[in-house]
């Protein structure tokens, strides 16, 4: 039994609160798909983080540069943000495979002394451009707080991504219960299930996110669901538009 985990609004704003989300998937080897806002990668621990994310296995998507409707955009803004989110996420996923490349060549990359990060990153997304273009069957959109109009369909279409929402969703933003949450989304997963939280703060009880894997995962897990990310297990290859 397959279901896809989506968090969205990743990485958190507070980075500690993120480390904590990733050791706990890395306690039950969970790989997850993150919905990333762009805005929220400010500091270096938020970079390190996000590299860290990606050699651990999981596929970051789009889901704009802010957290606030996209529907009173014009086209040509919506599009640009979305191009904007679109080079971060496409950065910080390359890590992960420029990681398996530094592995197979003896870690030659690691050996490189002297460079900021940031030419790092860059160095990464060209040693993989080849091996890694640009795939529109990879490229997959939330759009923020799930409100979608007609421009922004038609700048998705053109620009082959995929919109994705959810089948099991608890509300975990508006209401303050770790058991409930746990409970819910064990009962509303079926195979094929997308199952969507989002990333804990410590400003607002988003922070229960943490407790509610702790609860789920071992549940899900003892019960026989396998987790996937949209990538593996919703290829956008799959459909046609």
């Amino acid at each position: 039994m397959i279901v896809a985990l989506t968090i969205d609004d990743a990485p958190s704003i507070n980075a500690g609160c993120f480390r904590k989300l990733l050791d706990i998937l890395r306690k039950y080897h969970v790989k997850v798909t993150f919905f990333i806002i762009s805005g929220h990668i400010t500091t270096e621990e938020h970079r390190d983080l996000m590299i860290q994310a990606a050699n651990d296995g999981h596929f970051f998507a789009n889901h704009m540069t802010m957290d606030t409707p996209s529907i009173w955009f014009s086209r040509d803004e919506f599009k640009g943000k979305l191009k904007e989110c679109q080079k971060v996420v496409d950065t910080y996923q390359l890590s992960n495979a420029t990681q398996n490349l530094d592995d197979e060549c003896g870690g030659l990359l690691r050996k490189r002394r002297g460079k900021r990060r940031e030419d790092n990153i860059n160095d990464m997304k060209k040693s993989t451009r080849k091996k890694e273009k640009d795939d529109p069957r990879c490229k997959f959109f939330r759009p923020p707080s799930a409100m979608q109009n007609f421009t922004m369909a038609s700048v998705l279409k053109e620009l082959k991504y995929v919109s994705v929402l959810a089948d099991a969703y608890s509300g975990d933003p508006a209401i303050d219960d770790a058991s409930f949450h746990a409970s819910y989304l064990y009962d509303m997963a079926r195979p094929g299930s997308i199952l969507l939280m989002h990333s804990p703060e410590t400003s607002n009880h988003r922070i229960q996110t943490i407790k509610v894997l702790e609860l789920l995962l071992p549940r899900m897990l003892k019960a026989g669901f396998q987790f996937a990310t949209l990538k593996s297990f919703h290829p956008a290859s799959s459909i046609t538009s």
